[in-house]
């Protein structure tokens, strides 16, 4: 997700923004900003919600149940 594609969602007046992708750290920042929801490396089964959570019915602040690649290096579970 980059900077661009959150000063268009903003444009068009969008509150939440979507992407497959992970997002910049500019662009969170611009969505924090801006007060837009971004939520992004959406999968079939997970996301994680960047900022404003709270537009997300019954999400406060919900991260992935699966450990990030870094969160396995850094947090072994196993």
């Amino acid at each position: 997700m980059s900077i661009e594609m959150v000063q268009k969602a903003a444009a068009m007046g969008a509150p939440i923004v979507v992407a497959l992708s992970a997002p910049t750290a500019l662009a969170v920042r611009a969505c924090e900003a801006a007060g837009l929801t971004l939520v992004a490396i959406a999968r079939e089964d997970s996301f994680e919600v960047f900022t404003h959570a709270q537009r997300i019915h019954g999400v406060s602040s919900w991260r992935s149940p699966r450990p990030t690649a870094m969160e396995e290096i850094c947090f072994p579970t196993g």
